[in-house]
């Protein structure tokens, strides 16, 4: 995959995040182009669109009235889900009751299917995971989870690494506490494509090559000069 091209159109949508927080995420209609090799900063107050982009480019979510391009060609969900990764969301089995398993099952898991490692040691080492908490869930981590979910989306094989939209302070506990900003030099270089959605410009400074501004109207608005307030206040 070299390139993958978004054009949102005007959604709402209402979205769990990996705090399992439920937030209204709005798009307007614009054109997003992401290429391979690049981290890109997503800059946008929350609920301005960024982690519906996230979510889109995962697969997370279903394309509503989106269109989503791969090289050229219309992607569908089954595309984007063998594509693309949103980093610290839990991972489940069963078709019909869907239950949450642990970070070492959801590595075996990807492990045999996929064949990027030998055994789960070398995923362990690779990541710097703690062997004594692989039992865990997702849920269960700390700032360990986002390594520990890299490593299970990067032992898939996935080419996009989505992340959720995240204000400054959390953008810096998460990427500094964690340690996950580590690994992107290696994604990188692989050809991976790293999506950072955040509130300002200046967090993905020296991180990203290149901060895109989300711009929608409807966060851009300010109240004195609203016709309304001027009339009545």
């Amino acid at each position: 995959m070299e390139e993958i091209k978004l054009i949102t159109k005007q959604r709402v949508e209402r979205i769990k995040n990996p705090f399992n927080e439920l937030q209204d995420d709005y798009t307007m209609e614009k054109l997003f182009c992401f290429k391979r090799g690049m981290i890109y900063g997503i800059i946008g107050e929350q609920g301005e669109g960024g982690e519906l982009i996230s979510s889109l480019l995962s697969g997370r979510i279903p394309i509503v009235n989106e269109e989503i391009y791969c090289d050229g060609k219309l992607a569908d969900n089954v595309v984007l889900k063998q594509l693309g990764w949103y980093v610290g969301k839990s991972e489940y089995c069963g078709r019909i009751v869907k239950k949450q398993i642990s970070v070492e099952k959801a590595l075996l898991h990807a492990i045999k299917k996929y064949k990027r490692y030998q055994n789960l040691n070398e995923v362990v080492e690779e990541f710097h995971l703690s062997p004594d908490k692989l039992h865990n869930k997702i849920t269960k981590y700390s700032g360990e989870k986002w390594r520990a979910s890299l490593a299970i989306g990067y032992a898939s094989r996935k080419e996009i690494y989505c992340f959720s939209w995240m204000n400054t302070a959390c953008f810096n506990s998460i990427l500094l506490s964690s340690g996950v900003f580590r690994f992107f030099k290696k994604l990188k270089e692989e050809g991976a494509i790293i999506l950072l959605p955040t509130s300002r410009r200046e967090n993905v400074i020296g991180l990203a090559d290149e901060a895109i501004e989300i711009n929608n109207p409807q966060y851009k608005s300010i109240i004195s000069e609203n016709e309304y307030f001027i009339k009545n206040f």
